[in-house]
């Protein structure tokens, strides 16, 4: 059992390490960008800013993050790729819990989410395939 739990929690590590990598991948690019409109939320401004603003840096970052997590984990690359953005959903659903009135487009916010797991689950695969492919296993 010892080494299903080490097993689980290294999952569960670079699960993390997704969620914090897709969050940096959205909100850093509008601070790198001089002409960003800045956007108020109750709660989390840099996060609506970063979804406000996606650029085509914002989906490089977020296929470099998958690209960087299949490296690390080659083993499930779509629930990487989908790890990117798990934590707006639950952002977006915190802040509707503090101001009702926020986030009144919901259902196409979810989609929006969805769709922007897309690079990073292409990333995941390529870093996946790429570990297989070119780094020797210990196991071997």
């Amino acid at each position: 059992m010892d080494g299903y739990n080490k097993w689980r929690k290294k999952r569960l590590g670079i699960f993390v390490l997704a969620a914090i990598l897709g969050l940096v991948s959205v909100t850093v690019p509008p601070l790198l960008n001089t002409g960003t409109k800045y956007y108020n939320s109750p709660l989390f401004p840099w996060v609506v800013t970063g979804i406000e603003n996606l650029s085509l840096s914002t989906i490089g970052f977020l296929f470099l993050s998958g690209m960087l997590l299949g490296l690390l984990c080659p083993e499930h690359p779509w629930l990487l790729g989908l790890g990117t953005m798990a934590l707006f959903p639950i952002l977006s659903l915190i802040e509707m819990v503090v101001d009702s009135s926020s986030h009144n487009l919901l259902p196409f916010e979810l989609f929006l989410y969805m769709f922007m797991t897309v690079p990073g689950i292409i990333g995941a695969y390529i870093g996946s395939f790429l570990k297989r492919r070119f780094v020797k296993s210990n196991n071997a």
